[in-house]
């Protein structure tokens, strides 16, 4: 999907206005202001990691973390940039786009921006909410998902599935 979002200038507004308000709220360590732009569940994909978000808690968690790796990097700064969007559906409900992330010190790069994809779909309320965002870069070089948090969610889900007859997981623990 990286690179192949058609933009619609009203998508992109939308979708940008999300990644300010979520960056925003990143910086300010705000979930109130999170959980205005963010749909629970809410799945978070890196190259080398996934976690999905279920409750504030684990939104205030992803913040707190991603926070202070981002500080201890060097980070002063976050900027997200919408390269496009666009609706999804006839009823214009999810809009699917692509930004780019710098991580700044004083006005200066970091490391080379990293590109992200991220969906939005529309509350029954008409906010535009965050459900889901996959960056290209991997979670060992920036520490989007704390690797503890990351590492239990797997292995409880396994350890969910492993009983479930015909499971592929059930299987091998039986090898």
């Amino acid at each position: 999907m990286f690179g192949n979002v058609t933009s619609d200038l009203s998508a992109e507004a939308i979708y940008q206005a999300n990644l300010d308000a979520v960056s925003k709220a990143l910086w300010t360590a705000d979930v109130k202001l999170a959980l205005d732009h963010l749909a629970l569940p809410n799945q978070i994909v890196t190259a080398d990691a996934e976690y999905v978000m279920t409750s504030p808690d684990d939104v205030h968690i992803i913040l707190t973390d991603f926070l202070a790796g981002l500080r201890a990097m060097g980070a002063d700064s976050y900027l997200r940039v919408c390269r496009g969007a666009r609706f999804m559906s006839s009823t214009k409900d999810v809009i699917v786009g692509e930004h780019d992330t710098f991580l700044l010190q004083s006005g200066k790069l970091l490391r080379p921006p990293y590109l992200n994809v991220m969906t939005l779909v529309r509350s029954a309320e008409g906010r535009w909410l965050g459900c889901r965002v996959e960056a290209t870069e991997r979670n060992t070089a920036v520490p989007i998902i704390s690797p503890d948090l990351a590492i239990a969610q797997r292995r409880d889900l396994q350890n969910r599935f492993r009983d479930i007859p015909g499971s592929l997981l059930r299987r091998r623990s039986k090898d």
